[in-house]
């Protein structure tokens, strides 16, 4: 009987890409931005806390236009992971 020479344990490169494998990965990433885009929201309970001057800095910065991008990136990363996790 010959030996199959074949590795012991296969590496990513012998996988071939499947959706689920790709619907994985993004769900991984989506969960680390997530939990990154919670810095924000203490920010912003932290700035509540602060008073009311800090309030409005905080307002000020969320509410900036450079700051936006983020904000929908963020947003599209809530629904994919929550629709994603529903399936």
């Amino acid at each position: 009987m010959t030996k199959a020479r074949r590795p012991l344990s296969p590496h990513l490169q012998v996988y071939r890409w499947q959706i689920t494998m790709i619907l994985s990965t993004f769900h991984r990433g989506t969960g680390v931005m997530l939990s990154l885009g919670l810095l924000i929201l203490v920010y912003w309970l932290l700035a509540i806390a602060g008073g009311f001057d800090r309030y409005e800095q905080a307002r000020a910065f969320l509410e900036s236009d450079w700051f936006k991008l983020p904000l929908v990136g963020w947003t599209f990363c809530f629904f994919f992971h929550l629709c994603n996790g529903i399936r």
